[in-house]
């Protein structure tokens, strides 16, 4: 078992009432995550942290593999400690530093690799045995104009803990604009400086079909949907806002990107 690399599942069994959530039912997400726990026991070899925040315990059908010490699961109610307008980000920044601070698997790791509890990552597996985790404080997720994927990504827990702790209170959905967590983090990752990291956004995306929560309209991400273009494209935007010299690497890698497209779709 590698433990230098964790998997970090965060859930919600009872969202009471989360704005910006459709799928409220409380049955209904609770068998998705049991759905998705078993996805990851079996189909990885990696540890796995599962932490909700609704104060549900269903450990005990798991309790073999926490047993195994294959799984550690930590429930506390968080979902009620604050204003809901607030949303589903900030509680997902709360359940994050909770279980940064409070799971010895998160402790003794290099990395972890935060999916959306109800999301079943098809290749979770490649995504963990990226060549890139080798470094220190890299982080790795699809990015996008002014904003960094949430529903899949890695970092290492102290430089988790440091953009949470920092940032956690400017992260609400009360508004629109640039206050949800994707914004924020992305903010973060350009503004403090004083954290040494690594960007390293996904070069294939992570593969999952599920409903979403907000929306309940499908995830679906295909292989021939990869846009690998977008994420060097905006990955070199943030390192230079960030004055990291290592954005010209990435953008050349980008137009190499471009340029091999076009040769392919040439040849067809």
């Amino acid at each position: 078992m590698n433990n230098n690399i964790v998997i970090v599942l965060t859930a919600c069994v009872n969202p009471n009432g989360m704005s910006y959530t459709m799928l409220q039912d409380p049955d209904v997400r609770k068998l998705q995550y049991i759905e998705s726990l078993h996805f990851y026991l079996n189909k990885t070899l990696l540890p796995i942290v599962f932490v909700e925040n609704s104060n549900t315990d269903f450990s005990d059908d798991f309790k073999t593999w926490i047993d195994k010490g294959r799984l550690e699961y930590i429930t506390f109610d968080g979902n009620s400690q604050f204003d809901k307008i607030k949303g589903k980000g900030y509680g997902e920044a709360v359940m994050l530093l909770y279980a940064i601070e409070h799971s010895v698997m998160i402790h003794n790791c290099k990395y972890i690799i935060k999916v959306t509890g109800r999301l079943q990552v098809q290749n979770i597996n490649k995504i963990a045995n990226s060549c890139c985790l080798f470094l220190d404080n890299v982080w790795r997720s699809n990015i996008e104009r002014n904003s960094v994927a949430t529903t899949v990504f890695i970092s290492s827990p102290r430089m988790l803990r440091l953009l949470l702790e920092r940032h956690k209170e400017e992260i609400t959905e009360e508004q629109r604009g640039f206050f949800w967590i994707e914004n924020v983090l992305a903010k973060a990752l350009v503004s403090d400086k004083d954290i040494k990291l690594t960007l390293m956004p996904f070069t294939y995306p992570p593969l999952f079909d599920a409903l979403s929560g907000t929306s309940q309209s499908k995830y679906i991400i295909k292989e021939t949907e990869i846009n690998t273009t977008d994420n060097l494209f905006y990955g070199s935007e943030l390192l230079k806002l960030r004055g990291d010299k290592h954005y010209i690497i990435m953008k050349f890698c980008y137009y190499i990107t471009i340029f091999i497209r076009k040769i392919h779709a040439c040849l067809k």
